[in-house]
C-alpha cells in the first residue's frame, strides 16, 4: 500500500470513526463472549486438576464400618496399581466455644469432623518436600500447624456456622452417641491455625451420622490426640491417575479398576477383623456390664444424698428468711411467755408474801387473844365436861325411873305375876326396898303401886325438867366452848397454813431465782441459735445458686461418666451385632462433597459454550459484515476517484480489507483480553459462592483465539472484498456520480385503500422509506431480532435453570415428600410390625410415611447398543398412597399414571436420552444379569433419572421381593408454621432426633435438597445474568451502529428536509418513526427466534442428571422487549444530537 493510499486509509478511519469504533466494539464483544465462555469450562477443569494434583488429592477413600487395622492397610497397599496409602482417624462431634454450643446456619448444632494428621508431613510439604504418602494436603491460610496434642487447625471457611472462631480460641468437642473419653486423649483444643483442603471443594462438608446428618466444619488434630488403635479411613492414590483430568472418562475408568480390586480383597479382610473383634469385645462387654451396674448403684446413692442436701440448702435459701422470722417470733413468744410467767410468779410470790405477813399479824393477834382467854376456856371445858357427866348421870337416872314407871304401869294394867316380877326387879335396881311387896297380895301390891305411881311420875317429870334445863345450859355452854375450840383449831390451822405458806414462799423464791437463771440461759441460747440460723441462712442464700450448679456439675460429671461407660458398652454391643454385615465402602473423588457439583458446573459451562457464544458471535459477525458492505457502498465516490487516479483494483480493495482487518484486529485484541481474562474470572467468581477453590487459571487458549479471530476477520474481510469487487466492476466516471435511486414503486399497503387513505402524510412517508430500501430494513430488523433473541434465550435459560428446584420440589412439584429417611437395616417383610416405622408413625411431627426400595442401576433401551444411563429403581410398598409423595404425570399430555403391574414408569429425560417410548422395553443391568421391563408411561421429572416399579412387578421381574431401605415422609402442618427461622430449627431438631434412633442411617429433608440444588442453579443463574449483560451490550452497540449507518446513508435526504423547514425534533421524528417500527418488527421476529434458540440452548446445556424447564416466563418476554426498547430509546437520543449537528450545506453540495 502506497503512502498516499495509506493516508487515505487513515482519513477513512477519521471520517468514519464511529463506524470504525463500532466494528471494534462489536468484534471485541463477539470474540470476548466466544472465547471467554468457551474457555471457562476448560479453565475451571484445569484449575481443579492443578489444585488436586499439587495437593496430592486422594483417588480412592476406603471406609470400614468396623474400623481398619494395620493389617488392612497393608492389604490395601498390596493391591495392584495402588501407589500410596494414608490411613487416618476421625470422629464427628459437636463443638462448644466459651461454654456455648456452636450452631450451624440451618439452626441445628454444628457438627464438626476431627481428623488426625501427622503435622510433620505438613511442615515438610510447606518446606518443599513431596511425599506421596501425604495426601489431601493442607493449605495454611492463617496461623501455624499444631505442636501439641491439645492444639488444632480449623476449617478456614465459616459459611456453615453462625459461631465465629479465631486463632487462640479454645473449643470443646462433645460426642453424639460417642464417648470421646475413649477415643481422644483430650476434648479441649486450642485453635492455632486455619486451613483449606482439596477434600472439600465446595462449602458443603458432606453427611454424617452425628447430629442432624449434615457435616458443618472440620478440624485437624495431631495423631497422638487419638487413643484408638484402629483407623477410620484410608486414602489411596492410584498409579498413573494424575495423567488424566479428574472429570474425564479416562480418569473414571482408570480409578474404577483399582477400586474394584480393593473391593475384591475387602471380604477376607473384613472377615478376619470381625473374628478378632468378636474375641476381644465379648468378654470386655460382659465384665463391663457388671462394673457398670455396681458403679451406677454407687453413683445413684451418692447423688440422692447430695441432692437432699442441696434441696435443703435451696429450700432454706428460698424460705429461710420466713422460716427464721417464724422461728424467731415463736422463740421470742416463748421467751415472752416465760418472762410473763416468771413475772406472774414473782407477782404471785409477792402477793403471797404479803398475805403471809398479814396472816402472821392476824394469827399473832388471834393467838394473843386466845392465850389470854385460855384459863377461862379450860375451866369452861372442865365445867362443861362435868355438866355433861351430870347430864349423863341424870339421864341414866331418868331412864331407870322411866323404866320403873313403865313397868309399874304395865303391872297396874295387867296385875300378873310376871309383870310384878319385872316391877320388883326394876324397883330393886332403882334402890327401892321391895321385900315388903313380896309378902303382900297381888291386889294390895297393885294398890300400893298405883298409889306410888303418881309419885313416881312426878319425880320423873321433875327429873326430866331438870335434865332438860341442864341440857339446855349444857348446849349453850357447849356452843361457847365449841366456838372457842374452833377458834383455837383455826389458829392452829392458820399456823399450819402459815407454815405451809412460808414453805411455799420459800420454794417459790427458790423457783423464781432458778426460773430467772433458766430464762437467762434460754434467752442466751435463743440469741445464739438465731445468730447461728442467720449465719446458715446467709450461707444458704450465698450458696444456693452455686450449690445447685455445683451439684449439677458434679452430677453431670458423674452421669457423663456413666453415660460414657454405657455408650462404650452399647457401641460395643452394636459393633458385635454388626460384624456379620460389616463391609468396606470404596469411595472415589466424585463422592467427595462438592466434587460432583463442580463437575456439573463444568459440564454446564461446556454445554452453554456450544450454543450462546456461537450465536452471539454469529450476530456480531453478521453486523460487522453488513457494516463493511454498506461502508463500501457509501464510498462509491472515493472508489471512483482512486480508480480514476490509476490505483489498481487490488490496491483499492486492500485499503478496505486493511480497514476491516485493522478494526477486527483491535477488536480481537480487546476481545481476547476480555474473553480470556474477564469472562472466566467473572463466571468463576460467581461459582466461588459455593466452591472453595484457588484462583482460576487463565491460560491463553490459542485454538479458540485463532478460531474466533480468523472467523470474524475472514467474514469482515470477505464482505469488504466482495463489496469492493462489485463496485469496482463499474466505470470510474459512473462511480464518481451519485448512485441513481431505485425507481419508485407502490408498496403493498398502498393497494389497501381503506388503510392507506386513512394514514397521515408522515405515516405514508415512513412506510415508503421503509420499503424503499428493503436491504437496509432487513439488516436492521435482523440485528434487532438477533439481539432480542439472545436476550430472550438468556432470560429463558434463567427461567429454565431457576425453575428446576420449584418444579421438582416446590408446591405442586414432582416430589411432594418432605424428607427421605435411609434405613441401616432394610425391611424384608412385615412392614406393619417394623419397629422403625412404628417409631416414625408415633412421632407427631411426621404425618405420613411410605416405605420404598431404592437401588441405583444402569439402564437403557432394550434395543441393541443403546445408551446406558444410571437410574434409580424406586419400588413403593403401597401404590395406593404414592400420589401423596410423588406426582406421576406426563408433562406434555397431563395424563396421570397409577403404578400398576403391567409396566414401569420412567422419567422424561431418561426416556429421551435412551429413546424409550410407552409400549417399548427397557433393560436394567443387575449383578445377576439384565432384566427387561415394559414401559407403561413417561412421567415428568427434573432431577436425576428414576424407574418406578410396583412391588409385585419387581418381585416377578427380579426374582426376589424388594427390601425396603428408604422411607419417604410427609411432615405435620405444625412443622411448616412460624417464621422461616423457626421452621428451619424445627427441621434441624427433627433430623437430629431421627438420627438418634436405632435403625436410621441418614435423614435428608427436602429443604436440604432444595438448598443443594438451589446453590448449583443459583450460581448458574448468576452466570446467565452475565450473558444477559453481554447480550444487552451487543444490542446497544448493534442498534447504535445500524442507526449511525442509516443516518450516514441518508445525510442528503435529511439535509433536504431540514432545508425545507423541518425543525430538529421533526427531523428526528422522521427517523424515529422508522426506527420504532423496525425495532418493534425486529423484536417480534426476535421473540419468535428466541423461543427456538431457547429450546435449542436448553436441550444442549442440560447436564446428564438434570432436565431444565421448557417454559419462558411472561416476565422474561417483557424484559427482553423492554431492554431492546430501552437501548433503542437511548440510541435515538444519541442520534438526535448527531442530527442536530448535521450540516445542510456540506450534505447538499454537488458531489461532482
Amino acid at each position: 500500500m502506497s503512502k498516499a493510499l495509506f493516508r487515505e486509509f487513515l482519513r477513512s478511519i477519521r471520517r468514519t470513526i464511529k463506524r470504525y469504533l463500532a466494528i471494534i466494539a462489536i468484534t471485541g464483544l463477539g470474540i470476548s463472549v466466544f472465547t471467554g465462555v468457551r474457555a471457562t469450562g476448560p479453565d475451571m477443569e484445569a484449575t481443579a486438576d492443578r489444585y488436586f494434583n499439587d495437593n496430592n488429592l486422594m483417588d480412592i477413600r476406603v471406609v470400614s464400618t468396623i474400623g481398619l487395622a494395620g493389617e488392612d492397610i497393608d492389604t490395601i497397599l498390596a493391591v495392584d496399581s495402588v501407589e500410596a496409602v494414608m490411613p487416618s482417624k476421625f470422629v464427628d462431634t459437636f463443638v462448644e466455644k466459651d461454654g456455648a454450643e456452636a450452631v450451624g446456619v440451618e439452626g441445628a448444632a454444628l457438627v464438626c469432623r476431627a481428623m488426625s494428621l501427622d503435622f510433620g508431613l505438613a511442615r515438610e510439604a510447606s518446606a518443599g518436600a513431596d511425599d506421596s504418602a501425604y495426601m489431601n494436603r493442607l493449605h495454611l491460610t492463617e496461623g501455624r500447624y499444631p505442636d501439641k496434642p491439645g492444639e488444632c487447625v480449623l476449617d478456614s471457611s465459616e459459611i456453615n456456622s453462625t459461631t465465629t472462631f479465631e486463632i487462640g480460641d479454645k473449643i470443646k468437642l462433645k460426642g453424639d452417641g460417642e464417648n470421646l473419653g475413649s477415643i481422644l486423649t483430650t476434648d479441649v483444643f486450642t485453635i492455632v491455625g486455619k486451613v483449606e483442603t482439596p477434600l472439600f471443594v465446595s462449602y458443603e462438608r458432606g453427611t454424617t451420622l452425628a447430629g442432624g446428618g449434615k457435616l458443618g466444619s472440620f478440624i485437624y488434630i495431631p495423631e497422638g490426640a487419638f487413643k484408638t488403635d484402629y483407623y477410620s479411613e484410608v486414602y489411596v492414590t492410584v498409579k498413573g491417575a494424575d495423567a488424566f483430568g479428574t472429570f474425564t472418562r479416562e480418569y473414571t475408568e482408570h480409578i474404577k479398576g483399582a477400586a474394584d480390586r480393593i473391593q475384591a480383597v475387602s471380604a477376607d479382610a473384613v472377615s478376619r477383623r470381625a473374628v478378632l473383634l468378636a474375641a476381644e469385645y465379648t468378654p470386655k462387654i460382659e465384665q463391663g456390664e457388671k462394673d457398670y451396674a455396681a458403679k451406677k448403684a454407687e453413683v445413684d446413692a451418692a447423688l440422692a444424698k447430695a441432692q437432699e442436701k442441696v434441696d435443703q440448702i435451696i429450700y432454706y435459701a428460698k424460705n429461710g428468711e420466713a422460716e427464721l422470722a417464724k422461728k424467731t417470733a415463736e422463740g421470742q413468744a416463748m421467751l415472752d411467755a416465760a418472762r410473763a410467767k416468771l413475772d406472774a410468779a414473782k407477782e404471785e410470790y409477792n402477793t403471797g408474801l404479803a398475805r403471809y405477813n398479814e396472816g402472821i399479824v392476824q394469827y399473832n393477834e388471834g393467838k394473843a387473844k386466845a392465850d389470854a382467854g385460855r384459863p377461862q376456856y379450860e375451866a369452861a371445858v372442865a365445867q362443861l365436861n362435868e355438866a355433861a357427866q351430870d347430864i349423863s348421870d341424870a339421864q341414866e337416872r331418868i331412864n331407870r325411873q322411866q323404866a320403873l314407871v313403865d313397868s309399874a304401869e304395865n303391872f297396874v294394867n295387867s296385875a300378873d305375876e310376871a309383870t310384878l316380877a319385872t316391877l320388883i326387879a326394876n324397883l330393886s335396881a332403882a334402890g327401892y326396898e321391895t321385900s315388903f311387896l313380896e309378902s303382900l297380895p297381888l291386889s294390895e301390891v297393885k294398890a300400893v303401886i298405883s298409889a306410888s305411881l303418881v309419885q313416881y311420875r312426878r319425880v320423873l317429870s321433875n327429873a326430866q325438867e331438870k335434865l332438860a334445863a341442864g341440857i339446855a345450859e349444857y348446849e349453850a355452854n357447849k356452843k361457847k366452848v365449841d366456838a372457842a375450840t374452833a377458834e383455837y383449831e383455826r389458829l392452829d390451822a392458820a399456823k399450819a397454813e402459815l407454815e405451809n405458806a412460808k414453805e411455799r414462799l420459800s420454794q417459790a423464791k427458790i423457783d423464781i431465782a432458778l426460773g430467772e437463771a433458766q430464762f437467762q440461759v434460754k434467752q442466751a441460747e435463743f440469741e445464739f441459735k438465731i445468730k447461728d440460723a442467720q449465719r446458715d441462712l446467709n450461707l444458704a442464700v450465698a450458696n444456693a445458686d452455686t450449690a445447685q450448679a455445683e451439684f449439677d456439675k458434679k452430677k453431670a460429671e458423674a452421669l457423663a461418666g456413666l453415660a460414657a461407660a454405657r455408650l462404650d458398652l452399647d457401641n460395643g454391643k452394636k459393633l458385635l451385632a454388626s460384624l456379620d454385615t460389616a463391609s468396606w465402602y470404596v469411595l472415589k473423588r466424585s463422592d467427595l462433597p462438592g466434587n460432583a457439583d463442580y463437575s456439573i458446573a463444568v459440564e454446564n459451562m461446556d454445554a452453554i459454550s456450544g450454543v450462546f457464544p456461537v450465536f452471539f458471535f454469529f450476530i456480531a459477525a453478521a453486523v460487522c459484515l453488513t457494516t463493511m458492505t454498506r461502508m463500501v457502498e457509501e464510498e462509491r465516490l472515493q472508489l471512483g476517484t482512486l480508480k480514476a487516479l490509476g490505483y489498481t483494483s487490488r490496491a483499492i480493495v486492500s485499503k478496505y480489507i486493511f480497514y476491516a482487518l485493522s478494526a477486527t484486529a483491535f477488536g480481537a485484541a480487546e476481545g481476547l483480553i476480555l474473553g480470556f481474562r474477564l469472562f472466566p474470572r467473572a463466571i468463576f467468581d460467581v461459582y466461588s459462592i459455593i466452591f472453595n477453590m484457588p484462583p482460576i487459571l487463565l491460560p491463553f487458549r490459542i485454538g479458540d483465539a485463532v478460531l474466533g479471530t480468523l472467523l470474524i476477520s475472514a467474514t469482515v474481510a470477505a464482505a469488504a472484498f466482495l463489496a469492493c469487487r462489485k463496485e469496482l466492476l463499474t466505470h470510474p466516471a459512473q462511480l464518481m456520480r451519485v448512485k441513481s435511486p431505485k425507481p419508485g414503486r407502490k408498496v403493498w399497503l398502498e393497494r389497501i385503500g381503506f388503510v392507506w387513505n386513512r394514514m397521515s402524510f408522515t405515516s405514508k412517508v415512513t412506510v415508503r422509506n421503509l420499503f424503499r430500501d428493503k436491504k437496509r430494513m432487513a439488516v436492521t430488523v435482523f440485528g434487532i431480532a438477533g439481539c432480542t433473541a439472545l436476550l430472550l434465550s438468556a432470560f429463558g435459560l434463567n427461567d429454565s435453570v431457576g425453575g428446576v428446584v420449584e418444579k421438582q420440589f416446590g408446591a405442586g412439584g414432582v416430589s411432594l415428600f418432605d424428607g427421605q429417611i435411609a434405613l441401616s437395616q432394610p425391611i424384608d417383610a412385615g412392614i406393619e410390625n417394623s419397629e422403625v416405622l412404628g417409631l416414625l408413625k408415633s412421632d407427631v411431627r411426621i404425618k405420613q410415611t411410605l416405605p420404598v426400595f431404592y437401588q441405583s442401576l444402569d439402564a437403557g433401551s432394550a434395543s441393541e447398543g443403546s445408551e446406558r444411563m444410571n437410574a434409580g429403581i424406586v419400588v413403593p410398598a403401597d401404590t395406593s398412597t404414592v400420589s401423596a409423595f410423588m406426582r406421576l404425570e406426563n408433562r406434555k399430555t397431563g395424563e396421570k399414571y397409577q403404578l400398576g403391574d403391567d409396566g414401569v414408569l420412567v422419567t422424561e429425560k431418561f426416556a429421551a436420552k435412551t429413546s424409550v417410548a410407552p409400549g417399548g422395553e427397557i433393560a436394567v443391568d443387575t449383578p445377576a444379569g439384565t432384566v427387561k421391563l415394559k414401559v407403561a408411561g413417561i412421567v415428568e421429572n427434573y432431577t436425576f433419572h428414576y424407574i418406578y416399579i410396583s412391588s409385585a412387578l419387581y418381585e416377578k421381574a427380579f426374582g426376589a421381593p424388594p427390601r425396603y431401605n428408604l422411607v419417604m415422609a410427609n411432615l405435620a402442618d405444625s412443622m411448616n408454621a412460624g417464621s422461616a427461622a423457626d421452621r428451619k430449627k424445627a427441621a434441624a431438631d427433627l433430623s437430629r432426633d431421627l438420627m438418634n434412633m436405632d435403625g436410621i442411617m441418614a435423614v435428608t429433608l427436602t429443604d436440604q435438597l432444595i438448598e443443594s440444588f438451589g446453590n448449583i442453579t443459583g450460581s448458574l443463574n448468576d452466570v446467565v445474568f452475565i450473558f444477559i449483560l453481554a447480550a444487552g451490550a451487543l444490542a446497544f452497540v448493534v442498534l447504535y451502529n445500524l442507526n449511525n449507518i442509516n443516518i450516514n446513508e441518508r445525510k442528503r435526504e435529511l439535509a433536504t428536509i431540514k432545508v425545507l423547514g423541518f425543525y430538529d425534533r421533526e427531523v428526528s421524528s422522521y427517523i424515529y418513526r422508522e426506527n420504532v417500527f423496525l425495532t418493534l418488527l425486529g423484536i417480534a421476529i426476535g421473540i419468535a427466534a428466541g423461543i427456538f434458540l431457547h429450546r435449542y440452548m436448553v436441550a444442549v446445556a442440560e447436564v446428564n442428571i438434570v432436565m431444565f424447564g421448557r417454559e419462558i416466563k411472561p416476565l422474561s418476554y417483557a424484559l427482553a422487549c423492554a431492554i431492546t426498547l430501552f437501548f433503542a430509546l437511548i440510541v435515538n437520543l444519541l442520534m438526535h444530537r448527531s442530527l442536530k449537528k448535521l450540516s445542510m450545506v456540506e450534505s447538499l453540495k454537488v458531489s461532482e
